[in-house]
């Protein structure tokens, strides 16, 4: 321990003469304060020509130490701007730095400056004013009769937000320095500024477009100004954007008539930093994708400092063996190599602009590309474009991401080129204008939308295009496991695809084998109307098809028939037919009609139907008895020719909502058998037959009308095998009937002569029995009519299938307010002639 001893005795006298000068020194400082602040202070205003105002002044020794500064607290600053009360500087705290000694000697010479928590505004006017030029004019900042001078080499930036507007050239820098270091020095009317250190970029706004935005970047650099030529002069200077350093020399003024000529070059650049100079609105979209490889750019800003005219910015830009690729993806465009060129125009003016991406190449998953492309005059862009490759159909999938697509397998080949003005794209009459041609081939293409999972399996098409259309040579698919080809043009896709019209249009020869329309017809699911997420289609809404059919089988739910063809038209979610004929039910069909599904809770089929010579039965059974369970195919039987009118909507089951249902049927069946016939069971008590559940006649006519689930049947005769029966009533699909018969007496079980009064007639040898049904399926009634209003009752019933007819062929199926048809009165009783 004793060594140490002479150690610790002269570090003691140390620390004791050390305090003793500090706090002699502490001492002197507190006792002259005031005198220093005065001074400094009253110097200060001869060297400033704007209001400053300050709420504290104070003394600090230890935070500048072994140098005493004198510390200004909440400071205001006007700029130099007569008149204008706006201000230059804002902040917290302002140290001004200076040697210990020059306390004693009554010299003060300000040699750092300290910056914390300020707002800087800067402003140079339309006039060419500036707000900054704060200090009176001299020919020496530092002045020999004076105690106090100036050296601003050292200025320290401490979370200092700088906002600079150039109201001449529209431009605004709005950035904040965390930590950063200047220089600034002043002689006469001249000054320069050096700048290094770590910035955030709120926004640098350049003719209303926003670069940068939200970027932190690191800087060093330093502009002079020449106060006797009004020009700016940056120096090299270097810029750090991530992990890419931009270098930047120049000189430029402001003034009108002056100069601009600025020199940008990019070194180990990247995609997003690059992408990153672009203005806001592209850089959010692109920014996203990011690279690797050797990236370079290179461009000088040129031209005149204009009020109507931005100068002239050209870049050169490019790439060697680099990759492209999205951070959430697997796949990348690789091996890309290019080299590029892009001008804004001379005086900035959009008809000179030009961008140029030349030898451009590139692989996705091993599949090669080439391609160049060509844009001039921004304002009314002409383009010239080739395109050569093949591709993965799943890699472009995963690359453009194909929102309304689950999945997407293949493969593509593609030989594109175009020439011509975009302008010309907006008119048909105009598209001859344009040069464009080339030939895709896909094959074995497999895809499935989402949302209602439409599949097609083993898509090979080759097809060619000029400026006219695109012609489909042949397309082999399944469609929802169907085998299906296609031929056909497809028109204005260049204008679809420029965007200048949504009018797409093809025209397209349809064949196959066997289709079952339940599977292709993939109506929305209740609810999903608005999501395209869980409704997707890849057919354009307000696209227009035309399918010429020639189909071997159609099958809809029970729907059956062969020989199909006729005409399809597809728009805006309906598909409507002309001319379509086919065989079904052992006779012939011929309708027209649309079918509506842009309501996604109710589908809507409207048209005409005409057959031939067709099994009722099967008819019946096709069409699920037309939602009513009173006459089904288990009743009816023999060869119907009818002539329908059809109003049939279809709840998201494709299921016949019966509350809507209309139709008018004009009918004829011949060599007819009515089996088990529910009112016909019904007469067994009155009449004398054993034949009733097995009632054969040659012809049946008339015209049935379904409307609001009620079918309505006007006077009919059959003549059966057992004798003649005329009915007239109505049944409701509940199975409420309310029917009028009469029933020729030739079987006529005798009864009670008081019993069946007023409910016969005699004419001649010919007697007839006037009956009624009333009740439900399950429970009904049959009984003697004995009103005998026959002729009313006919009359009656020959009018309202005239209106209903008149009605259903003139009014809109969906129109809300429709005609009453006339119906018959349950309440009143009625007999039958």
């Amino acid at each position: 321990m004793k060594p140490f001893r002479p150690i610790l005795k002269v570090l003691f006298w140390l620390i004791l003469v050390f305090s003793l000068v500090l706090g002699t020194i502490s001492f002197l400082l507190y006792q002259f304060k005031d005198k220093i602040i005065a001074t400094l202070v009253g110097e200060l205003n001869k060297e400033l020509n704007t209001k400053v105002v300050v709420e504290k002044i104070d003394i600090d020794f230890w935070e500048t130490f072994p140098n005493v500064s004198l510390e200004f607290n909440k400071i205001k600053m006007r700029g130099s701007f007569l008149g204008d009360n706006s201000h230059l500087l804002l902040a917290d705290k302002i140290l001004l730095s200076f040697n210990l000694l020059d306390v004693y000697y009554g010299k003060y010479k300000i040699s750092k400056t300290i910056i914390e928590n300020a707002d800087i505004h800067l402003v140079i006017r339309e006039d060419g004013q500036n707000n900054f030029t704060v200090l009176n004019p001299s020919e020496d900042t530092v002045k020999t009769n004076s105690s106090v001078s100036f050296n601003l080499e050292e200025i320290t930036l401490k979370k200092v937000r700088i906002l600079f507007e150039n109201r001449i050239n529209h431009q605004v820098y709005d950035l904040f320095c965390s930590k950063g270091e200047a220089n600034f020095l002043a002689n006469n009317k001249s000054w320069g500024v050096k700048v290094g250190g770590d910035f955030f970029v709120h926004k640098i706004n350049i003719d209303k477009h926003d670069y940068l935005a939200s970027r932190e970047i690191k800087l060093n650099t330093s502009i002079t100004y020449d106060g006797h030529t009004d020009y700016y002069k940056v120096e090299p200077s270097d810029i750090f954007i991530g992990s890419s350093l931009f270098n930047l020399e120049g000189k430029f003024g402001v003034n009108s008539g002056q100069d601009i000529v600025l020199a940008l070059t990019g070194k180990e650049t990247t995609i997003q930093t690059i992408v990153a100079l672009l203005p806001k609105d592209i850089s959010q979209q692109l920014g996203i994708y990011k690279s690797e490889g050797n990236i370079y750019f290179k461009g000088v800003i040129k031209g005149k400092v204009d009020s109507h005219f931005a100068p002239e910015a050209v870049f050169d830009f490019g790439c060697k063996n680099s990759s492209f690729f999205h951070p959430d993806l697997s796949k990348k465009i690789e091996n890309i190599s290019f080299t590029g060129k892009y001008s804004n125009g001379k005086k900035s003016l959009g008809e000179y602009s030009y961008l140029h991406l030349n030898d451009v190449q590139g692989s996705i998953d091993g599949r090669t590309f080439t391609s160049d492309l060509e844009v001039r005059n921004f304002l009314n862009p002409y383009i010239k474009f080739n395109f050569n490759g093949s591709f993965k159909l799943g890699s472009l999938k995963q690359i453009f991401k194909f929102e309304t697509l689950e999945s997407l397998e293949g493969e593509l080949k593609t030989d594109l080129f175009f020439e011509g003005y975009k302008k010309d794209l907006d008119h048909k009459n105009t598209l001859e204008k344009v040069s464009s041609y080339g030939n895709l081939e896909i094959d074995n293409c497999s895809f499935r939308t989402k949302g209602n999972h439409f599949s097609v399996q083993n898509l090979s098409t080759q097809f060619s295009f000029d400026n006219k259309a695109i012609y489909l040579h042949e397309l082999t698919a399944k469609a929802q496991g169907q085998d299906i080809r296609l031929k056909g043009n497809l028109y204005h896709y260049l204008m679809y695809m420029a965007g200048s019209s949504n009018e797409l249009e093809g025209e397209l020869q349809l064949f196959a084998t066997n289709l079952d329309l339940e599977k292709l017809l993939i109506l929305p699911e209740k609810g999903s109307v608005g999501n395209a997420g869980q409704n997707a289609s890849i057919i354009p809404k307000e696209g227009k098809f035309y399918f010429q059919c020639d189909v071997k089988r159609v099958s809809y739910k029970k729907f059956s028939s062969s020989n199909v063809t006729g005409r399809v038209y597809l728009h805006q979610n309906v598909i409507s037919t002309s001319n379509i004929s086919m065989k079904s039910g052992g006779g012939n069909f011929r309708f027209d009609g649309k079918l509506d599904f842009t309501n996604p809770n109710i589908s809507l089929f409207t048209g005409n139907a005409k057959c031939k010579d067709v099994n009722v039965d099967s008819v019946l059974y096709m069409f699920d008895n037309f939602g009513q369970k009173f006459l089904t195919q288990n009743n009816l039987k023999g060869q119907i020719t009818m002539d329908a009118d059809l109003y049939v909507p279809l709840d998201n089951q494709n299921h016949i909502f019966t509350k809507g249902l209309k139709t008018l049927l004009n009918i004829s069946i011949k060599n007819g058998e009515l089996n088990n016939f529910e009112p016909m069971q019904k007469l067994a008590r009155f009449v004398d037959a054993k034949e009733l559940s097995n009632i054969r006649f040659s012809e049946l006519k008339n015209t049935i009308r379904i409307e609001k689930e009620v079918i309505y049947i006007p006077e009919m005769e059959i003549k059966s095998n057992l004798n003649t029966v005329g009915i007239i009533g109505t049944h409701s699909f509940a199975g409420d009937m309310d029917y009028k018969l009469r029933v020729s007496l030739k079987n006529f079980k005798k009864k009670d002569p008081d019993a069946v009064f007023g409910a016969i007639k005699e004419e001649g040898t010919n007697t007839t029995l006037f009956l009624t049904i009333k009740g439900s399926a399950d429970n009904c009634v049959v009984a003697y009519d004995k009103q005998a209003v026959k002729d009313k009752v006919k009359d009656s019933w020959k009018k309202e299938k005239e209106e209903f007819k008149s009605l259903f062929k003139t009014s809109s199926p969906i129109q809300k307010e429709k005609k009453k048809a006339v119906e018959v009165n349950e309440e009143e009783e009625i007999s039958i002639d």
